[in-house]
């Protein structure tokens, strides 16, 4: 992070994690913002159904594990997810 932008931009990775009005949410997918990382992760278990047939990833897996932030999810619950998400918002149910 460049130093004149420090304290006045959010810092790369998770969009802007922790502020107004969501608040700090550990679930990378629970969460209500983060959108981009759900779909991408999403996108990413489907193409490895896609080309190995395995739904390996539709088992119960945890996410971040350090202890009291470990969050389960499988495949088709973040597909679930989102998609309840989406459905709540004006720009989801066109």
């Amino acid at each position: 992070m460049p130093k004149h932008l420090r304290g006045e931009y959010d810092v790369p990775g998770w969009t802007a994690n922790g502020i107004e009005p969501w608040g700090l949410q550990m679930d990378p997918i629970g969460a209500d913002g983060n959108l981009f990382f759900k779909g991408w992760f999403l996108m990413m278990l489907g193409f490895h159904l896609y080309v190995s047939g395995d739904e390996k990833w539709n088992q119960p897996f945890d996410m971040v594990r350090d202890g009291e932030n470990t969050f389960t999810w499988t495949h088709s619950g973040i597909a679930e997810h989102l998609a309840n998400q989406w459905s709540k918002v004006a720009e989801g149910s066109q």
